[in-house]
Formats: structure tokens, sequence, C-alpha cells
């Protein structure tokens, strides 16, 4: 059986109470949710398919999506850096983010290949 790089890796799992480590999960979980995806509520994710990946979606607006979609995570204070490029038709962003108990966390989200 091949495991994604999102699946959970059981060989080395752990349960946490560190809040910084669950809020960033938090976020990752919540930036790899695509719009319309989780049935309980169509609402929620980020829309790929109708806006970041549309072709000429400019690069400020899909900044912005990524960075509302952070700030709007539970225990996400603030967003303090945000970086973000586009290459080759590739979209990569990596920020720092500091939690509602003042830990600091970086993260760098997946290259996104542009349409």
């Amino acid at each position: 059986v091949s495991q994604s790089r999102y699946d959970i890796d059981f060989n080395n799992f752990r349960l946490t109470d560190d809040n910084a480590e669950s809020v960033a999960q938090r976020t990752k979980i919540r930036l790899l949710r695509y719009f319309g995806e989780y049935f309980k509520d169509t609402t929620l994710g980020i829309d790929y398919f109708g806006t970041v990946l549309k072709k000429g979606t400019p690069k400020s607006a899909i900044d912005i999506i990524f960075i509302e979609e952070i700030i709007n995570t539970v225990g996400i204070l603030s967003v303090d850096v945000y970086e973000s490029v586009i290459e080759s038709g590739v979209y990569t962003a990596s920020f720092a983010a500091t939690t509602s108990e003042g830990v600091t966390f970086q993260f760098n989200i997946q290259p996104i290949a542009l349409i």
C-alpha cells in the first residue's frame, strides 16, 4: 500500500498536548482542505479550482486567500511574516504565525502548479 505525504504515519505516531503543535497541525489541515470537500459543511475550504488555480488570478489574490485561511484558524493570533512567489507557473509560500499562547511557528505551503 502506497502512502501519501499527507497520510498519518502510525510508525511514528504520538499524541501531543503541545498547543503550538496542534495549532500548526490545524493550520495545515485547513490549507489542504478543498472548498466544498467537507460533507458536513461545504462552505469550508480553499477554492483551489475556482480561484487559486484559475488562469490569471493575481498573486496578491492568492496571498489573501491563504492569509485569511491561516488567520481564521482557531489558536492563531497573528500572521507575522508571509512570503510568496510565482516562478515558472508554480506558487510557493512560507509564513510565520504566532499562536494565542505567544508561540511562533514557521510553515511552508507545498508548491502549487498554477494553470
